[in-house]
Parts: structure tokens; sequence; C-alpha cells
């Protein structure tokens, strides 16, 4: 959503507040194989996902469907990108940061040790995702008031 606003004067969005999100083929990463048997989010689940969200192998570089084959990704708003440690996602979504940072985009990273995909709906349950979903509210609070 961001590259096509980017790409196509759409709106100014102005802050990526991301949580486990999915940057590229999760396969080509450590923790997809590490984390291949979840818990939550399998590989199995991941290539299903995959296999449905992409019309076609042309998909595959296509930016507005996998972020990772963008050119760039300068001129993108800022992010706040929450990962869970037990994750095969993880590692990708990392990779988003690192892109982000490298072509000049101010992004952060918070890694959540010992909690899995999907954290965010065990408010109540987990301290970790209390802390991550205040994290993300106040941010995004914060970049609204401004």
């Amino acid at each position: 959503m961001c590259l096509r606003a980017r790409d196509e004067n759409g709106p100014q969005i102005r802050l990526q507040a991301l949580a486990y999100p999915a940057f590229d083929v999760p396969s080509e990463y450590p923790s997809f194989r590490e984390y291949s048997d979840g818990p939550v989010l399998t590989a199995q689940d991941c290539t299903w996902f995959l296999d449905n969200y992409l019309s076609g192998p042309d998909d595959l570089d296509n930016p507005y469907a996998i972020p990772a084959a963008a050119e760039t990704l300068a001129g993108l708003p800022s992010a706040l990108v929450i990962t869970a440690e037990v994750d095969p996602l993880r590692d990708s979504a990392e990779q988003y940061v690192d892109r982000l940072t490298a072509d000049g985009v101010v992004a952060e990273l918070h890694r959540y040790p010992g909690v899995f995909h999907s954290f965010f709906t065990e408010v109540g349950t987990l301290t970790a995702a209390d802390e991550a979903v205040s994290e993300m509210a106040h941010l995004i609070g914060k970049t609204l008031l401004q």
C-alpha cells in the first residue's frame, strides 16, 4: 500500500505500524526453516497463504505484491516493525527494516523474545502483547498528533 501510494501520488501515509509482516517470500530466510513447525504459523501455512495471495509466478517480481522486489524503498513513511522471536516470518520482517534503513527511511525494529506469530491477540494474557500493543498505539497516537 505504501509503495503504491508513493508511486502513484496516492494519499500521504505518515507511518507504517506493522506487526510481524511478510515482506518477501519467507522460505528464503533462516527463521522460516527454524520455525517451520510453528507454533501457530507453520511453513505449510505460509506456503498456502502465499500460493493463494499471488495470482501467479509473475507476482514474485511485483513490488506491490512482494515489497522486497521494489528497486528502492526510499520515500516510504517511517516504520515501526514488531516481530515475534518464534515466527517463520521474523527474518523477512527484519530484512524489511534493514532495507528501509539502507534506503534512508527511519525505521525501528522491536523483536519480542519468546513469543510467537499472532501474539498481539493475547493482550491481557501475555505481558509482551500488552507491551507491543501499547507501544504501537502510543506511536500511532503521537504520529496523528503531529
